[in-house]
């Protein structure tokens, strides 16, 4: 008989193993014997997480290990996928290494990316190349400046919206994003006001364009300002979501607490789209910037009746790379199941793009607008040995057809100019003008 399969919560748990358990991809090695601390490993390198460093035992909370104690899950309990663990016979030597140089800093940055980041053939970038012919530029001694010059020239070869280098540099913090998308770019490009450009967006995009011109002051705010909706005037609900989290208004608020925020205010946009009989829904994805792929699957439910396949996804960087499917389940109370056309633009980001595939998968949802930015893989973050924090991007997302995104963005199938790309501060209202007189048209 095969010996039972144990599981539980990570912080009470009965059956959870001692020793050193090697991730499946991500780069982790956890030592559970020793208060569940931490590795980032990559090649020759080996950096212990230390005290207030992001980690992943900081998000997950359920554990199941195999009956033969040979396989590990982890996992979080509003969220199903799982990453897998295997026993380790010892920590890698350089786990136990004292101060490292400048050059050995570069090195690990260039391990961390080389073994766990997915996408350097879909930005047609030659890695090992580019790594050691920058390597050979900094001669055998530079100082931090040199390095963190070189590892910006490495990173701006890649277009991906989820990689940001964070280093300290002669007492001075710097954060660097290589792409920030098109509009974004363009916002600060042309911005002559005073203060923040994206203030500046945010003030034309929620004030203007939305709660004024769209809702005609008469919409409703929700969840922490996070969702807008109402009636346009054309009889077409219309609701707005900036964010897949932030709902409770609280940092770090417990993922229960974000579902009980979120549900209350999509139950009241939903009820009224249905009294009010509307011709259709649009969900206004525009300008949201990501957050928590389980609350995406929350919002698509209260617009089907069916279960319904959203996504799969899996790691990049690891030996079983079988995809693992994401489901939409209808919501326990009322949805609104007519036509519903969803917006985006370069701006819809992360959790926002997995919104968007996720209401795609719906049969009554039709996709309109720009292109979403394509960072769908969820950040990986790693520390170098000196503390420098770097992320980047190892998951593949698949929509429910099978197909990968990351790049290139999810592409609608009615194109739109969402911002105009010499005065993107104008706003999105011609936009939602444009896609108002189309769904009159159809319907």
């Amino acid at each position: 008989m095969e010996p039972a399969l144990i599981s539980g919560k990570l912080d009470n748990a009965d059956g959870l193993p001692s020793g050193l358990w090697r991730s499946d991809g991500y780069g982790y090695i956890v030592d559970f014997g020793n208060q569940a601390q931490v590795y980032n490993v990559a090649g020759d390198f080996c950096v212990a997480l230390a005290q207030g460093q992001e980690g992943p035992m900081q998000y997950f909370d359920s554990f199941r290990l195999s009956g033969d104690r040979s396989e590990l899950e982890l996992s979080h309990s509003a969220e199903p996928y799982v990453i897998r663990l295997h026993p380790e016979s010892a920590l890698p030597a350089s786990c136990s290494a004292g101060e490292q140089t400048a050059l050995q800093n570069f090195d690990a940055f260039a391990s961390f990316f080389a073994e766990h980041y997915a996408f350097f053939e879909l930005y047609g970038v030659d890695w090992p190349v580019a790594t050691q012919t920058a390597r050979a530029e900094l001669g055998d001694s530079p100082g931090d400046g040199a390095v963190v010059g070189a590892m910006i020239g490495l990173l701006s070869r890649l277009k991906d919206g989820h990689i940001r280098l964070s280093a300290t540099v002669d007492g001075e913090e710097g954060e660097f994003i290589p792409y920030p998308g098109k509009t974004a770019e363009a916002v600060q490009r042309t911005y002559r006001g005073e203060g923040s450009a994206n203030a500046a967006l945010g003030r034309q995009y929620l004030r203007a364009d939305i709660e004024r011109d769209i809702l005609g002051g008469q919409g409703q705010n929700a969840a922490n300002e996070r969702l807008k909706f109402g009636i346009t005037s054309d009889d077409i609900g219309y609701i707005a979501v900036m964010g897949e989290g932030g709902y409770t208004g609280r940092e770090g608020a417990p993922f229960a607490d974000e579902i009980e925020a979120l549900h209350p205010a999509m139950e009241e946009a939903i009820a009224l789209f249905n009294s009010r009989g509307v011709k259709a829904v649009i969900v206004d994805l525009s300008v949201n910037q990501g957050g928590y792929d389980f609350l995406a699957r929350e919002i698509a439910r209260f617009f089907t009746s069916k279960r319904q396949i959203a996504y799969s996804k899996y790691a990049g960087d690891a030996q079983d790379q079988t995809p693992q499917t994401f489901y939409i389940d209808p919501s326990p109370g009322e949805a609104f199941v007519g036509p519903v056309y969803v917006m985006t633009s370069d701006m819809t980001v992360s959790a926002g793009e997995l919104l968007t595939l996720s209401l795609r998968a719906l049969p009554n949802v039709t996709h309109a607008g720009a292109p979403t930015r394509g960072a769908l893989s969820d950040v990986l973050t790693k520390y170098l040995p000196n503390g420098w924090e770097v992320t980047l991007s190892n998951e593949v997302y698949l929509d429910h057809e099978g197909t990968a995104w990351e790049g290139r963005g999810v592409t609608p199938e009615i194109a739109i100019e969402v911002f105009d790309p010499e005065a993107p501060l104008n706003g999105h209202f011609p936009a939602v003008e444009e896609l108002i007189a189309l769904i009159d048209k159809r319907h």
